[in-house]
């Protein structure tokens, strides 16, 4: 990605509002000070949405509240949304953001300005708050009152807000959420979930490790020591469970049931699947007719 690409919306159900005759609002925490001016959005959970590359010359929060997608940086690097996760984004950096499509996100987020603050502490911020998608949304619904003394207090929340999530990444002294604070039954809980929503898929312990926010290595360790097995060996059961299943359709074809675990040839799909058989895909049928 490149630095001057700019908003390009593929957005359904997109809202963005600034609502002029609010004066921002600025209050100082610890020598730090952040202004809002009621500029709030919200993106509906579609599953088709997405935001080409951008950045802004102002501090953007970013909560997903229910759902799935990925937030993709200038440098390659993505990461991943799930309910509570935050994303900060400062002035200059390039994001792009897309949806999963089998769980699509919904996503509020707002503009600000941040002063008093070391900005290179405020860079790739990104953690789990709990709660935070509830405060969010609750703030967006009062933001659009007709209300002026509601709009006021939406702002002043706003702000809590916006301390509530630097003074927390301030506090684990690491503004970079790598799933490490994790219990290890959440990162085996999620990388299941994910296996089962995308093993035809046949993704590699890296995708599933960077999905769960760990280093494949931290996976492998987390998975022998809750399950007793290794990640590969989930995986493969997953697909071979779905493709004994699928064999006991007779309409189902062997090349067709390849090409939909992404195997690059039916041969080569019944050479996995005899491994785990000890037999082939044809002689399973066979037997399966029989029974």
């Amino acid at each position: 990605m490149q630095a001057n690409w700019t908003w390009q919306f593929e957005v359904d159900g997109f809202r963005k509002k600034r609502l002029k005759q609010v004066k921002p609002m600025r209050v100082t925490f610890e020598d730090i000070q952040i202004e809002v001016d009621n500029s709030f959005g919200y993106i509906d959970p579609n599953p088709r949405w997405s935001i080409a590359p951008h950045s802004h010359d102002y501090f953007e929060i970013h909560v997903c509240t229910r759902g799935r997608g990925i937030n993709q940086l200038a440098n390659g690097k993505t990461l991943a949304f799930q309910p509570d996760v935050v994303y900060l984004a400062p002035p200059g950096e390039v994001h792009a953001q897309w949806v999963d499509e089998q769980a699509p996100m919904e996503l509020y987020f707002m503009s600000f300005q941040l002063s008093g603050i070391n900005l290179s502490t405020m860079r790739h911020v990104y953690c789990k708050i709990p709660a935070l998608g509830r405060q969010t949304a609750s703030i967006y619904q009062m933001e659009r009152s007709p209300s002026a003394n509601e709009r006021f207090l939406a702002s002043l929340k706003a702000v809590e807000l916006i301390w509530h999530v630097i003074s927390t990444v301030r506090d684990q002294r690491n503004a970079q959420y790598d799933g490490t604070d994790n219990t290890k039954s959440d990162i085996v809980d999620e990388a299941l979930a994910y296996i089962r929503n995308r093993f035809l898929e046949n993704p590699s312990v890296a995708q599933i490790a960077a999905a769960c926010h760990v280093s494949p290595r931290h996976l492998a360790r987390v998975f022998q020591m809750t399950l007793g097995v290794s990640v590969h060996q989930v995986l493969e059961q997953e697909r071979f469970n779905w493709a004994t299943a699928q064999l006991q359709h007779a309409s189902v074809t062997v090349q067709a049931l390849s090409e939909r675990m992404n195997f690059s040839s039916p041969a080569y799909f019944g050479q996995w699947f005899k491994r785990h058989a000890q037999q082939s895909p044809t002689t399973f049928r066979h037997t399966l007719s029989t029974l």
